[in-house]
């Protein structure tokens, strides 16, 4: 009985998958930011549950559906701030979009056209032969003092 357990453990340690096989895949080429509005005006409740988590909903949906794109999530109200850098885990995005959801940013304006701006720079680095996205969600209230925002053509802004 000894052997014949000892056997059974020997055989259970041994790798029978056979060699690890390495694949080489492209990096998705297109890449969208999410560029979310948190400022107060995103707290009101006339859409239930509120404007924000409404746009937290979206958001995820549209993450969802993007496959094959890398996505980045930029929070805005006074000042920008880069949530996810382009990922295409969506574990991730659906985990840093929640712990937006119980923001309670009571005295944040928005910077949208700044936000905007500052956006464009992220795609520097893009190969124009690739898709460059900008979903916008926002209540459309700019409060803070706007700037002129100068979008390349390769970029496509979608509110």
């Amino acid at each position: 009985f000894f052997l014949v357990g000892m056997a059974g453990l020997l055989t259970s340690l041994l790798d029978l998958r056979g060699q690890e096989e390495i694949i080489k895949m492209p990096v998705p080429s297109s890449r969208t930011i999410i560029l979310l509005d948190t400022s107060a005006s995103m707290l009101a409740e006339d859409v239930r549950p509120s404007r924000l988590k409404k746009s937290l909903l979206i958001a995820k949906h549209f993450a969802r559906k993007a496959a094959g794109q890398q996505i980045s999530v930029i929070a805005f109200s006074e000042v920008h701030k880069k949530i996810i850098p382009f990922t295409t885990d969506l574990d991730l995005i659906d985990s840093r979009l929640d712990s937006l959801g119980d923001l309670k940013n009571h005295y944040g304006s928005s910077a949208l056209s700044l936000a905007l701006q500052e956006s464009v720079q992220y795609f520097k680095d893009v190969n124009t032969s690739g898709a460059a996205n900008i979903l916008v969600l926002t209540d459309g209230e700019e409060t803070a003092k706007t700037i002129k925002v100068n979008i390349p053509s390769y970029i496509k802004v979608a509110f």
